[in-house]
């Protein structure tokens, strides 16, 4: 048995924007697992379940350990094929078929903090993602660049301002399905989904609604960890 540091797990569960629930079915059965960690019911937890979690949220278990110090040593993620599943307009919506198998892969590295979730690069087309601001500089999504996405239900993905998210919307009963690429802001009045970009064309944000409305779904299917541009 171990003991558990429950404030520094609470952290890293906030820092990588999953939840509990989504960790506990990650590594067990049970769906209150982390959850009883947390809370206490659980006061301490079998080192072999500690090293679950600590492998499924990529760092060193001796970090979610009390009273130790040791440094996480972290190794350079391995180059991996990850699948490119098609296009994602950027601000305005995409029709797209329905999808086949990818038919092309691109060297990337699988984000090693969802080892069991599905991961994707998207060919993002428009310019209604190039004026996103980090640090101050533009730091925007441009056409042409790839976006690697992890399937937001697979890590129990919950909206966060300032987040990047691939978004589908299906209609007509599932005839007919569309992407794009937004960036979060959460409200006190519900979640927006804006396009950020230089051309004044695109300012309008896109209501985000969990229950369909009108025959009419909006979901986040995958949460943006990175751009990739190509030279």
């Amino acid at each position: 048995m171990v003991a558990i540091n429950r404030e520094r797990l609470r952290q890293i569960i906030a820092e990588q924007n999953t939840s509990a629930r989504a960790v506990s079915l990650a590594v067990s059965s049970n769906s209150t697992l982390v959850r009883d960690i947390l809370t206490g019911k659980s006061k301490n937890a079998r080192g072999d379940t500690m090293a679950k979690i600590a492998e499924h949220l990529g760092v060193a278990v001796e970090e979610l350990m009390t009273g130790v110090d040791a440094p996480v040593v972290r190794t350079a993620p391995e180059l991996v094929e990850l699948p490119v599943r098609g296009e994602v307009r950027a601000g305005a919506w995409l029709l797209v078929e329905d999808e086949a198998p990818p038919a092309e892969t691109r060297p990337a590295a699988r984000d090693p903090r969802f080892p069991n979730a599905a991961q994707w690069l998207s060919v993002v087309r428009g310019d209604s993602m190039n004026a996103l601001v980090r640090g101050g500089r533009p730091a925007g999504i441009y056409d042409g660049d790839y976006v690697h996405c992890v399937d937001a239900v697979d890590v129990g993905y919950l909206p966060r301002t300032g987040d990047v998210v691939e978004v589908e919307r299906i209609r007509f009963q599932g005839r007919e399905r569309e992407l794009t690429l937004k960036q979060v802001e959460v409200t006190n009045d519900g979640i927006l989904l804006w396009p950020r970009s230089l051309n004044p064309r695109w300012s309008h944000p896109l209501e985000y609604r969990e229950e369909p409305a009108e025959d009419v779904e909006v979901r986040i299917r995958g949460w943006v960890i990175q751009s990739l541009r190509l030279f």
